[in-house]
């Protein structure tokens, strides 16, 4: 099925240009510093590990179909992932996967991509005072699991997360949440009918999923990843999509829509979830 054009619709702003490069006024970080960090990022797990070109598995090389990002937004890409997506929700809940509604499993994949976007970068940043060029990155097909990611190049060297939030906010935003996840929410609220609010949300989500993470394989990091989050919460694009309470733990201020399938439970930072209620 190929799912119908409709209108990216008011809550992007203009359409962002791909950015290359490091972000403005940021040094550069040598290719090394960059493959350091991401052989660090290797034991976290998760969305979080990231081979350099030339460390990538043994058969994933150029033969394998490594692309440029912006084949991420690609009409016939999405719309099959979608699809996909639908199929998977189908065989969990126990309903027909045309019963399943596109903007579900189109939000939900729109949250994943995300945070396997942002991981790699949030991790480096907080970790090693780095930013990976998400220029040179590229990326190919799977049938199922996080999204293969292939890093190349420099990138930028950000301040300390804990003694400079904003600015390591800023580059996060200037290279990877502007740079990336916007054109990628631009590319899927023009297929399906996900609301820019829930869009934001999603990546909002994907942001503090990635520092949760961090911060429980890393203690130490947490501090640093923490103040980042609220540095990010409190500026474009992410300002007014989510929330942290006293204790640091984020709350989004929409819903993913993955629990209107049946049994389909709330995450742990829906803006939905009750006092008392389970998370899925």
């Amino acid at each position: 099925m190929t799912l119908p054009h409709r209108p990216a619709g008011p809550g992007f702003g203009p359409p962002l240009r791909d950015r290359t490069g490091p972000p403005p006024r940021f040094r550069t970080a040598s290719a090394e510093d960059v493959r350091a960090a991401l052989a660090d990022l290797a034991g976290l797990g998760g969305f979080f590990p990231v081979p350099a070109a030339g460390e990538e598995p043994a058969g994933t090389g150029e033969e394998a179909g490594w692309r440029p990002l912006a084949g991420l937004r690609e009409p016939a890409y999405l719309d099959g992932r979608v699809e996909a997506t639908r199929r998977v929700f189908a065989g969990r809940t126990g309903i027909a996967p045309e019963e399943v509604p596109p903007r579900i499993a189109a939000s939900v994949l729109h949250l994943g991509i995300a945070e396997r976007l942002l991981s790699p970068a949030i991790g480096a940043a907080v970790l090693h005072g780095v930013v990976p060029d998400p220029g040179a990155w590229r990326w190919r097909p799977a049938p199922r699991g996080p999204l293969p990611l292939l890093a190349g190049g420099g990138g930028a060297a950000v301040p300390d997360p804990q003694a400079d939030p904003a600015g390591a906010a800023e580059a996060l935003a200037a290279g990877y949440l502007d740079g990336l996840v916007e054109p990628v929410s631009r590319a899927v609220a023009s297929r399906v009918a996900v609301s820019p609010r829930v869009l934001r949300g999603n990546a909002a989500s994907a942001f503090a999923g990635a520092v949760r993470h961090l911060s429980e394989a890393r203690p130490e990091a947490a501090p640093g990843a923490s103040a980042l989050l609220r540095a990010v919460l409190s500026r474009r694009p992410l300002n007014g999509a989510g929330r942290l309470d006293g204790s640091g733990r984020f709350t989004r201020r929409s819903c993913c829509l993955y629990y209107r399938l049946p049994d389909g439970g709330k995450c742990g930072d829906c803006i939905l979830l009750r006092s008392g209620e389970s998370s899925r």
